[in-house]
This record gives structure tokens, sequence and C-alpha cells, in this order.
């Protein structure tokens, strides 16, 4: 039986941290309306900037890709901006393969993401 996609979603200032969940599939049952529910959702809809945190996410598939274009489509709209980290092998290689490493910015932690975008604000 497959599971919806799972995330946790907090806030730093104006950065909205997507932390996504280990996770044995990925299905579709209704996650697109459920994710831009959740970008658009009060002080949600503000925020110009969004890191998405893989950490101990070991598996994904073409969905997720899905999602994380989704959310970068999002912020372009809000002339804000995102980053991937945290990437396990696995996902590492998915958005390597797809040649998506191009196109996103990617840190090796939440940590480092934050200061990135910390600096790009200032």
């Amino acid at each position: 039986m497959n599971q919806p996609i799972r995330y946790t979603i907090s806030r730093e200032n104006d950065v909205l941290i997507l932390h996504f969940s280990e996770q044995t599939r990925f299905d579709s049952t209704d996650f697109r309306q459920v994710l831009q529910n959740d970008l658009n959702d009060g002080d949600n809809a503000k925020c110009q900037h969004v890191i998405i945190d893989c950490s101990g996410m070991k598996y994904t598939n073409s969905l997720f890709v899905e999602a994380v274009l989704r959310i970068a489509a999002e912020m372009k709209k809000r002339d804000g901006s995102f980053c991937l980290c945290g990437l396990e092998p696995f996902v590492r290689d998915l958005v390597h393969v797809t040649q998506l490493d191009h196109r996103w910015t990617i840190y090796d932690d939440r940590a480092a993401a934050m200061a990135a975008l910390e600096k790009a604000s200032s």
C-alpha cells in the first residue's frame, strides 16, 4: 500500500524549511493540493525562500522530483529562491541523472543552506 508524501514545514524568518521524511513509496494521492495549500497557508505565503531538507531520505522517485519542481516554480513566482540540502546518495544520484543539479543549488546540510540564503539576502 502506498503512503502519501510526508514532510514537515518549519519557518526561520522568511525561509520555509520542508523536511521530507524517509518512506518506502511515494503516492500521488492529493499531495499536489496539500503541498500547494501548505505553501500558501498564512505566513507561509509571504516566504520567498525554501530549503528542501532531504537528510535521512534514502529513496525517492519521480513524484518527489515533481514536488520539487512545483516548489521551484512557486518560489520563482514569488521572486524568491530555493535550494536542496542533505541529499543521501540515492537522492543525489537521481538529481544528478536528471541533470537537475545544474538548475538547483545543493548544500551539504541545512546550516550551510541557511547561511547561504542569509548571505544572499543581506
